[in-house]
């Protein structure tokens, strides 16, 4: 049989020639943006959705609201949710508060607890003793809701009995001082509160103290404004009272500002108990100003013990890394070693409500 024998051949094929006039994006030749813009072709097959095209057209277009606005700071998303729990959570203890004001108030339960001392002054002192122990009993219950304040469900029940005994203390103040002021002062910070919770649905580009005072102010001036015609109208009080609520209003949310406000702009979501203490600590100092020293001493000096423990656990375990990097000592000594998982009854019970309102 012939043979027959292929001899190759030039490719009858065309290249296609590279302009090199032609015009280079300069974008896409920058080294940073390398490998972030991505281009589909023009004529795509049907098995390309739409939005893949979409995703992937050019950085610009996605979307960047779950990521935090600068590191080490939370997302906005969180801490919007954060301040409006935090918020929802003080107004709901103030309308508690007040509710248990009115009633023990009412019911005058100092007077049917002293029913067989003897008129006079057996009798004041006697009421002050039930005041100032309902008092001591309400500072020991802040105290014990700022140490368990990341323990759930204790943190929860702790600021239930909180907010029971602000009330029973709260609605004894006629025993020692006749007025009503303390009722006004309550409403008041009630309303600023649930104004507060609205605006921090609302409020989305202020930052930092600005956002603070916005989310305030608003509710604060709805409530004194509503105290006095309802104080003039209808209970017809004296107006130095009125006025004396009303600026003790104020002064109660600029000490609360100032004291928790750092919590409310880092909204880090362990730190809303923290929050809620604050304004518990600070609704005792139109009541007891030795009290409400007492609760900010504590308070803060436990602040400052639990940073400065933090701090030295932090910088030792640096100075053991550092020491054994020096060293140069095997990969073997930075193997983690096993440790025993804790059992159901050991392992610390997390609150589902830290990430969400």
């Amino acid at each position: 049989m012939a043979q027959v024998s292929v001899l190759p051949t030039e490719s009858t094929v065309e290249e296609p020639e590279i302009d090199s006039r032609a015009s280079v994006d300069e974008e896409s030749a920058q080294p940073e943006l390398q490998g972030v813009r991505f281009r589909l072709p023009e004529t795509t097959t049907s098995e390309v959705s739409d939005w893949i095209k979409d995703a992937w057209s050019s950085w610009e277009n996605r979307s960047l609201w779950r990521y935090p606005s600068k590191p080490g700071s939370m997302p906005e998303y969180l801490c919007r949710a954060f301040r409006v729990k935090s918020f929802s959570l003080m107004s709901i203890q103030l309308a508690v508060v007040f509710i248990i004001m009115v009633l023990v108030d009412h019911y005058h339960v100092w007077s049917n607890v002293l029913t067989d001392l003897q008129t006079g002054h057996f009798q004041d002192i006697g009421q002050e003793v039930i005041f100032y122990s309902a008092g001591f009993a309400t500072l020991i219950c802040i105290m014990a809701t700022f140490c368990m304040k990341e323990r759930y469900p204790m943190n929860y029940w702790l600021m239930a009995v909180t907010t029971m005994m602000s009330g029973m203390f709260w609605g004894m103040t006629r025993a020692v001082v006749q007025t009503t002021m303390h009722f006004q002062i309550v409403a008041i910070l009630f309303c600023s509160m649930m104004g507060a919770t609205i605006a921090s649905q609302v409020l989305r580009k202020q930052r930092g103290p600005k956002l603070l005072i916005l989310s305030l102010a608003p509710g604060w001036a709805v409530g004194a404004a509503c105290n006095v015609l309802v104080c003039r109208l209808v209970l017809h009080d004296l107006d130095r009272v009125i006025l004396g609520s009303t600026g003790l209003s104020m002064l109660l949310l600029c000490i609360f500002s100032m004291d928790s406000g750092r919590y409310l702009l880092h909204c880090r979501p362990d730190d809303f108990m923290k929050v809620v203490v604050s304004m518990n600590s600070t609704l005792m100092v139109v009541v007891s100003i030795p009290f409400f020293v007492l609760s900010f001493c504590f308070i803060h000096t436990g602040e400052a013990v639990i940073e400065d423990e933090q701090e030295t656990e932090v910088s030792t375990q640096v100075r053991e890394d550092h020491q054994v990097m020096s060293r140069g000592e095997p990969e073997e000594r930075w193997q983690t070693t096993e440790v025993e998982a804790p059992t159901q009854a050991e392992a610390p019970v997390q609150d589902p409500m830290a990430y969400s309102v």
